[in-house]
């Protein structure tokens, strides 16, 4: 559950992730992607050790997990290395 505390947790969190993320990439974009993905593992996280005893919410993480894989696979879709993949 959502609580004052808790989301003051992930925000504390995303703007260290993202500190940390421009020191070392030094791309804003690129460092707002690395936070949220920090914030939104340690999220997905905690509601799976919640979900454990809910099973509407175990389905529903599930459903969103593979939106989340295959939206990644959709976006890796024609990109490529600059490779010939005939070589």
């Amino acid at each position: 559950m959502l609580n004052k505390e808790y989301v003051e947790s992930l925000t504390k969190t995303y703007i260290y992730s993202y500190t940390v993320a421009m020191q070392e990439v030094k791309n804003p974009d690129f460092a707002v992607q690395i936070a949220m993905n920090v914030v939104g593992m340690i999220y997905a996280i905690e509601q799976q050790k919640h979900s454990e005893s809910n099973p509407l919410g175990a389905l529903i993480m599930n459903i969103a997990a593979q939106a989340l894989a295959q939206e990644k696979d959709n976006d890796n879709d024609g990109k490529t290395d600059g490779r010939d993949l005939d070589d």
